[in-house]
C-alpha cells in the first residue's frame, strides 16, 4: 500500500550507517548540503548529531506543506524539487530518500547543483537499476562511484515487512571516471539517539 504524498521516513539507523560512509571535505568552514525529499527532516538531524563539530548550511526540499522547517535545517523549502528552487545554488553534499515518482528527473537535476567536486548519496528502491531508461545514469551519464545494497530491508510503515529491497547510491561530481563498486551496508534497526 502507498503511502499519500509518496512519504516514507528513513529509519534513523539507515541514515547514520550511510552517512557513516560518506567522508565529509575537513578543509571547507561551511559544508552546504541539499536533503531531497526532506520530509520530516530526519537526515539533516543525524548528520549534525554525528558530526557535531562540523558547520553545515543545511537546505531541506519538501513537496508536502504539512511538514515545517526543523530545528537541524538551515532553510527549508516547500514545493517540487523538479520545480528548480536551486537553479543559482550549489552543493557540496546532496542527500536523502527522494519520492520514487519521477526520481530520475530528480537525479539529473541533482546533478546540475551539485559541485563539481561534490558528492551525492541516495535511497533508492532497487528496481531502480532495472529499467533500460535509467541504464546511462548509471553507466555513462553518471557513473557512480558506489553501491550500497541495504541489509536487513528498511521497514518505512512500522506496519507488515517491507518486500523490496534498496540499494543507496553514491555519485563523486559531474563526471566520475570511476569503475563503480558495490557492497552489502549492514545497519543497526535499534540505533537511534
Amino acid at each position: 500500500m502507498r503511502i499519500k504524498d509518496d512519504f516514507y521516513p528513513t529509519p534513523n539507523g539507515l541514515i547514520k550507517t550511510a552517512l557513516d560512509q560518506f567522508h565529509f571535505i575537513q578543509q571547507i568552514e561551511r559544508l552546504k548540503v541539499l536533503d531531497i525529499g526532506a520530509g520530516e527532516g530526519v537526515w539533516g538531524k543525524v548528520l549534525r548529531h554525528i558530526h557535531p563539530n562540523k558547520r553545515f548550511e543545511i537546505t531541506g526540499s519538501e513537496i508536502n506543506s504539512n511538514f515545517n522547517k526543523p530545528i537541524d535545517y538551515d532553510h527549508w523549502v516547500i514545493g517540487d524539487f523538479l520545480e528548480g528552487y536551486f537553479a543559482r545554488e550549489s552543493f557540496h553534499y546532496i542527500i536523502g530518500n527522494p519520492p520514487f515518482k519521477g526520481v530520475e528527473k530528480s537525479i539529473r537535476l541533482a546533478f546540475k547543483y551539485l559541485r563539481p567536486y561534490g558528492k551525492m548519496l541516495l535511497l533508492l528502491p532497487i528496481h531502480f537499476m532495472h529499467t533500460e531508461i535509467r541504464v546511462p545514469l548509471l553507466t555513462t551519464d553518471h557513473r557512480p562511484k558506489h553501491i550500497y545494497f541495504v541489509n536487513p530491508r528498511p521497514n518505512f510503515t512500522g506496519g507488515v515487512g517491507n518486500r523490496n529491497d534498496y540499494i543507496l547510491v553514491e555519485w563523486h561530481g559531474k563526471h566520475s571516471p570511476y569503475l563503480t563498486t558495490c557492497s552489502s551496508l549492514a545497519w543497526d534497526r535499534k540505533w537511534k539517539y
